[in-house]
């Protein structure tokens, strides 16, 4: 949403954020207008100026008149605009329904387009920030050998192979006596590290063999949130074993119109009476993701 903007979708409810992004845009055309009742003074302004070289009088009558003529084609489309009109209507309506307006009496006038881009400039911040916790940090093989053990400190239930020298490479079993839930056979999954050119990495996964489940699964967990955060795969994986998939946790049924019981894993950010946030994993059928 620009400063003076509003929602992008005008056919929804009127609430308070909607409202002041109205406010905001009604306060930039009003700006706008303002503006225009210096156009003829802008205009002529040039012709005032003592100017030896015509050349330069003309160029900068030109550039006088351009500029107007482009506040005016603004303040058409802002005026125009769909949002605008949706404004309009919006105003009339609410006239139509009530029309005391003794309350706007402790309603600012001025101000609010810059509480907009405050808003929007926090909310700027606050997305850069998430997103840079949330970037995965740099995937060496010192990187990889932490993650897995901390991973296996946390669920002893999986076994992490790391099967070459740099790391790159994982396999994932369950351990001796360790059999997935409501599953028909153990699982093996495979991890690979993709280092690419701009020191990002990719990480593929999937559970091996060829048995229909497998498939699922590996489709499932394509699809995760968080793609290259080794530390959220190892945590999914592990839940295969922890978490029952006896019903999806969206429909709640234990097969969906294909039969198929619950293979995904997703997991449910929650907060505690304490303040505290924890993480629990939930199973959903690949229909309901």
């Amino acid at each position: 949403m620009s400063a003076g903007g509003q929602s992008a979708n005008p056919e929804g409810t009127w609430d308070e954020e909607r409202c002041e992004a109205a406010i905001a845009r009604l306060e930039q055309l009003q700006e706008q207008m303002d503006a225009m009742r210096l156009a003829i003074h802008r205009i002529v302004k040039p012709l005032t100026a003592p100017r030896n070289n015509p050349d330069q009088l003309y160029a900068a009558y030109k550039n006088a008149v351009l500029g107007s003529q482009n506040e005016i084609k603004a303040l058409r489309g802002n005026w125009q605009s769909q949002e605008t009109q949706s404004i309009f209507e919006h105003t009339k309506e609410s006239l139509r329904a009530n029309s005391d307006l003794s309350a706007a009496a402790n309603v600012p006038q001025w101000g609010w387009r810059e509480a907009q881009e405050r808003r929007r400039k926090a909310g700027s911040r606050k997305r850069k920030a998430a997103e840079m916790e949330d970037a995965p940090t740099r995937l060496d093989a010192a990187e990889v050998k932490r993650i897995v053990e901390e991973a296996q400190r946390e669920h002893p239930q999986i076994h992490v192979e790391m099967r070459n020298e740099d790391n790159r490479e994982l396999t994932i079993r369950f351990a001796d006596g360790a059999k997935p839930k409501l599953l028909t056979s153990n699982l093996v999954f495979s991890v690979a590290v993709q280092h690419q050119a701009n020191g990002q990495h990719k990480l593929d996964a999937e559970c091996l063999g060829m048995a229909p489940d497998a498939f699922v699964i590996s489709r499932c967990i394509a699809s995760r949130p968080r793609a290259n955060d080794l530390k959220y795969l190892l945590d999914m994986i592990a839940a295969y074993y922890t978490v029952r998939g006896s019903s999806c946790a969206k429909c709640k049924e234990r097969f969906d119109r294909s039969m198929q019981s619950p293979m995904a894993r997703r997991s449910l950010q929650t907060t505690t009476d304490s303040g505290t946030t924890e993480t629990t994993w939930q199973a959903f059928h690949e229909s309901c993701l």
